[in-house]
């Protein structure tokens, strides 16, 4: 069996479609996250991302 992608978050239907579609995982329409409070990161290894504040 192939895991083709994982991703997990305790986030909104609206957080999650525009999750999605910036990961080209499906087209949808949340193309901006306004209203919202979250910041978004990308990490290069898993002690990079373990630095970060809870």
């Amino acid at each position: 069996m192939d895991l083709v992608y994982q991703f997990r978050c305790n986030g909104s239907d609206g957080y999650l479609a525009w999750v999605d579609r910036v990961l080209q995982v499906r087209e949808t329409a949340n193309t901006t996250l306004e209203g919202s409070n979250y910041e978004f990161k990308v990490c290069t290894t898993a002690t990079e991302l373990q630095s970060f504040p809870s």
